[in-house]
């Protein structure tokens, strides 16, 4: 039987838990913009205003995803 003291501790460094959040925020924006789109498309009434809305709301988020990627790769 394994005794407790021999397994050593992991160590994650910062950078680790930077990448990991990342890939994390990643999911999270995965799931929540297939369910907005989801909800807009079933949900919408006008069909320019949620055209508008969707394309808004992807030219605002990726340009800020794209930016959070480099530079959590950057440190």
């Amino acid at each position: 039987m394994p005794d407790a003291f021999m397994f050593n501790e992991v160590a994650l460094t910062f950078e680790t838990v930077v990448r990991l959040a990342l890939y994390l925020v990643l999911g999270v924006y995965a799931i929540y913009s297939a369910i907005f789109y989801y909800h807009w498309i079933s949900y919408g009434t006008d069909e320019k205003v949620t055209s508008f809305t969707i394309i808004l709301y992807f030219a605002t988020t990726i340009p800020l995803l794209i930016v959070m990627t480099i530079l959590s790769f950057i440190i």
